[in-house]
């Protein structure tokens, strides 16, 4: 993996505060993952998105954001102009910082609460992604943006790493949501010291540096502000996994009984920080549409409950038979496991596009199909697809394997394939002053302000 262009900014310029965060992957749990009562398993691996902070005394505070090949430039004086999934960020940090009565780190309350900020927690999600709003910022986010504006720095975030000729399918969005709301988050509660974790999100924590709100703050944030800008659509899980890193399970849950959204949040324990074979991420560069692939879930499921409920419990049993019987620490069992658990992912997608004819399941990728097959044949190699789309693969082998190997003849230029190690999770990097820090980055690009 190149380097990204953050990192190379951060050689030069005078980053205050560095972050990062590992690309999140569903091992199992397709589409169930979306249900209160299921633990999906999921995992954590490079590569990394980036985020540096940079202090700029001479300029009101700004953000760049760098992923597929573009950069765009913000300022924090005209947050109307944000794109539609930092302006989500913001609010859910305005209602942490400035509503306590939705203070999402305080899981004290059992009764639900009205809040100010509900008619406008949906603001960003009524437009279009990744364009500029354009909308009337209502005060409580004017008040955050001003006060981050006064904080005179310069926010990079950086997600280019995960994108190829098109996007992979990583989990960029959830990456760069959890970035914005820790740094943003950090820069808010600048001055307060940093609390304990909470204990609904991990049990396994990363540390926390001065400045940085609790732990549970930073995915819940990014979780719910993800959730919004997909229209109430995916899990979650990308941001959690993303945060705590590792191999673990996921679900949602919600605070009390009221089962709205703003009350929602996540629960991941991490069990595992490595595979026990060697291990491959093979992607066919393109990714299927989420919102898209949900429609014709819920299609799906709806046409034939019964048959999506048998999938549930069988992928369930799988799930903890997977711990249970040491499939994480042994690799006879672990490639085993992988082809019951292909197996169950393929018979999903066939239900899938069976019933709602709207998209393709689950399937062997193209390029592999001679090479996989005689490999398995020899008992070396089993796959897993990741995730609900045919993009993602887990390849996993015995024997170390080289890209000729892997590849067949009509591999084409937008594949790539490459050694896969669980990754721990949010890097957090304070750094001192130096006198002799060069300025930030300029910006070549046009601003939208």
């Amino acid at each position: 993996m190149s380097m990204s262009r953050s990192s190379e900014i951060a050689q030069t310029a005078c980053a205050t505060l560095s972050l990062n965060v590992p690309s999140a992957h569903l091992l199992l749990g397709e589409y169930f993952v979306t249900d209160i009562d299921f633990a999906a398993l999921c995992f954590a691996s490079e590569p990394r998105a980036h985020c540096h902070v940079f202090s700029t005394p001479q300029t009101k505070s700004s953000l760049v954001l760098d992923y597929n090949n573009t950069t765009q430039h913000y300022s924090f004086t005209h947050p109307e102009l944000f794109p539609p999934l930092m302006l989500e960020c913001l609010t859910q940090i305005s209602a942490h910082t400035l509503d306590p009565a939705r203070n999402i780190a305080d899981q004290t309350h059992s009764q639900p609460t009205t809040s100010p900020l509900a008619s406008h927690i949906s603001l960003a999600s009524a437009h279009k992604k990744n364009t500029p709003s354009n909308t009337t910022i209502p005060p409580f986010l004017k008040k955050i943006c001003q006060t981050i504006a006064e904080q005179n720095v310069l926010i990079h975030i950086d997600s280019s790493s995960f994108f190829g000729q098109e996007k992979r399918g990583l989990g960029s969005s959830e990456c760069a949501s959890i970035l914005a709301c820790a740094t943003l988050l950090s820069l808010v509660n600048r001055n307060t010291p940093a609390k304990p974790a909470s204990n609904i999100t991990s049990d396994i924590a990363p540390d926390v540096v001065p400045g940085i709100v609790p732990n549970a703050s930073v995915p819940l944030c990014a979780h719910r502000a993800h959730t919004r800008w997909q229209g109430g659509n995916g899990s979650g899980y990308g941001c959690y996994t993303s945060y705590f890193g590792g191999i673990g399970t996921y679900h949602q849950s919600f605070d009390n009984a009221s089962k709205v959204l703003h009350e929602l949040h996540g629960v991941y324990k991490t069990h595992s920080t490595t595979f026990p074979t060697h291990t491959y991420l093979y992607s066919t560069a393109h990714s299927i549409s989420s919102p898209q692939s949900i429609a014709s879930w819920k299609k799906a499921r709806r046409l034939n409950p019964l048959y999506a409920q048998k999938l549930k419990e069988r992928m369930r049993e799988a799930i903890r038979y997977f711990f249970s019987e040491g499939c994480n620490r042994d690799s006879t069992r672990f490639l085993q496991w992988l082809s019951l658990a292909q197996s169950l992912s393929e018979a999903l997608g066939h239900f899938v596009k069976r019933e709602s004819a709207l998209i393709t399941g689950s399937t062997r990728p193209s390029t592999l199909q001679d090479t996989i097959h005689q490999l398995q044949k020899s008992g070396i190699l089993e796959y897993k697809s990741l995730g609900a789309g045919n993009e993602l693969f887990l390849i996993a082998s015995k024997e170390k394997l080289s890209l000729p190997e892997i590849y067949s003849t009509n591999h084409t230029s937008n594949e790539s394939f490459f050694p896969l190690s669980i990754s721990e999770g949010i890097q957090y990097t304070s750094h001192s002053h130096h006198n002799t820090c060069a300025s930030p980055p300029e910006n070549k690009a046009k601003d939208k302000t």
